[in-house]
């Protein structure tokens, strides 16, 4: 009895976790940076359906094999990651979405902007304040405390970008892990509600 106790308590743990996180993006489709008029390619399977690019003042950006990774050669250099559903302008309704993150490792120091936008380009939220980056962590935007007006709907945004400026003389960064954490929804909270019953079943 204790066995299938554990079995199942494993089990609900797994569902709970499978319900609570996805993939912004894989960072396998392969694209190489380019300036303002970069090309959007299409990545599916990810949050966002296109992706683009993008590399000024003497920088380096491509994304591949597991990564988008870019280097400055003065502290001039700006790497720029945009995400959009299509040229349409369509929206896409993060409203169940709690937080957006990723993994960077960056070598020398850069400044970090976030930003998501509506269908016309116009940013909706920026990451507070330009934080200032550098050695190895993890970069996560929060709606919960993120500074928004007001009148703000999620449901409103279109895609988000990410803008990296280079600080020190030199630098380089490689951003993986793009993930995002989903609100829990009711059934998942009973879920996870009944697995700690399990477990306290099985403690007794």
């Amino acid at each position: 009895m204790k066995t299938s106790i554990a079995i199942g308590a494993l089990a609900l743990a797994a569902i709970a976790g499978f319900a609570q996180a996805g993939i912004v993006d894989s960072f396998t489709t392969a694209q190489a940076g380019g300036g303002a008029g970069a090309p959007w390619s299409s990545i599916p399977g990810s949050l966002f359906a296109e992706r683009r690019v993008q590399r000024f003042n003497n920088s380096t950006a491509s994304v591949g094999s597991g990564a988008w990774t870019f280097a400055f050669t003065n502290p001039d250099g700006i790497a720029k990651l945009g995400y959009r559903q299509n040229s349409a302008g369509s929206t896409i309704d993060l409203s169940g979405i709690a937080s957006l993150s990723f993994d960077i490792a960056v070598t020398g120091q850069v400044r970090l902007n976030w930003y998501l936008f509506d269908a016309n380009g116009y940013d909706l939220i920026q990451l507070g304040s330009p934080v200032s980056v550098s050695g190895t962590g993890t970069q996560t935007l929060n709606f919960s405390v993120a500074t928004i007006g007001p009148d703000f709907d999620l449901s409103e945004i279109a895609g988000m970008s990410i803008e990296v400026n280079g600080v020190s003389e030199v630098a380089s960064a490689t951003v993986s892990n793009f993930t995002y954490t989903l609100i829990p929804t009711p059934g998942v909270a009973a879920l996870l509600g009944l697995g700690g019953l399990v477990a306290a079943r099985r403690r007794r």
